[in-house]
């Protein structure tokens, strides 16, 4: 994303897809799941059973409220394991049919997606973000989204903070005004490894994200500063950063000799014109 080149009419907006799994089409689940299993070697006998089992999976979405049970018309059930892929399956089917066809048209020039946060930026001489809001609302009646603009050429996205520059863009974290900082006390009664592991995320992410120095001198100072708040020395902090240091010039070293690496989480989900 930083090697995009933005020009004054690129503008940056983001989506947040409201109450995301409650207000999926099933109908909709079930046509996105034809479309993907229509692409594949599967034969159409095994597809018809996937299918069919589909139908009795989604069907089994029950809550209770005052002793009496509910059954709701729409969306996939809050915790089941199977929630997360369905969503997945439904949203790439809509951004193969529909975003694809938006960056071609050159009106958009980047689009990517966490779970239910959309980053979009798009060619302001060829539409607006009143116009990409209706598309998006079109496009499934059901899914309701918050269109966030930037504000003074900035926007926040998970946890980054977006900075668009005349000739770039430049990437630094973000927190919330309601953030804390306050994670388990160094001196309390848990395993020593879940005490560190927001450290470690911390660090990960200092390491790992394309942040210029400035950004990253800063945010060093508020992870060195949180720590020592909860009980932890600079120290056991410096050794930490060091460890995982290590580990990550492993992995890139593995690379780099085709060996393989084991890999963590979901990906982004993007999509680049030119």
């Amino acid at each position: 994303m930083i090697r995009l080149n933005i020009v004054p009419n690129k503008k940056i907006i983001t989506l947040d897809i409201n109450d995301l799994y409650t207000k999926l089409p099933t109908n909709g689940i079930i046509e996105a799941t034809k479309h993907w299993l229509g692409l594949s070697t599967i034969n159409k006998a095994e597809q018809e059973q996937l299918v069919s089992a589909l139908r009795i999976i989604i069907q089994q979405n029950y809550f209770q409220y005052n002793n009496q049970y509910y059954q709701p018309s729409k969306g996939v059930a809050m915790g089941s394991p199977l929630s997360g892929t369905l969503a997945e399956l439904f949203l790439q089917y809509l951004e193969n049919s529909y975003i694809k066809h938006w960056i071609k048209s050159k009106e958009m020039c980047f689009y990517t997606r966490y779970v239910d946060d959309i980053l979009m930026i798009y060619d302001a001489n060829r539409t607006t973000e009143k116009n990409i809001a209706q598309l998006f609302i079109g496009i499934v009646t059901n899914l309701k989204f918050k269109l966030t603009v930037e504000n003074n050429s900035c926007i926040s996205f998970l946890d980054l903070n977006i900075h668009r520059k005349p000739d770039k863009i430049v990437l630094g974290v973000y927190r919330k005004e309601t953030n804390t900082d306050i994670t388990i006390h160094n001196n309390s009664n848990h395993p020593q490894e879940h005490k560190i592991a927001p450290y470690r995320f911390y660090i990960n992410r200092l390491t790992t994200l394309p942040i210029t120095k400035k950004e990253k001198v800063k945010e060093w100072n508020v992870i060195l500063n949180t720590a020592q708040n909860i009980g932890f020395s600079t120290e056991e902090i410096n050794k930490l950063k060091q460890r995982i240091l290590t580990q990550q010039s492993k992995i890139f070293r593995n690379v780099l000799t085709d060996k393989p690496v084991k890999m963590y989480g979901p990906l982004l989900h993007i999509m680049v014109g030119t």
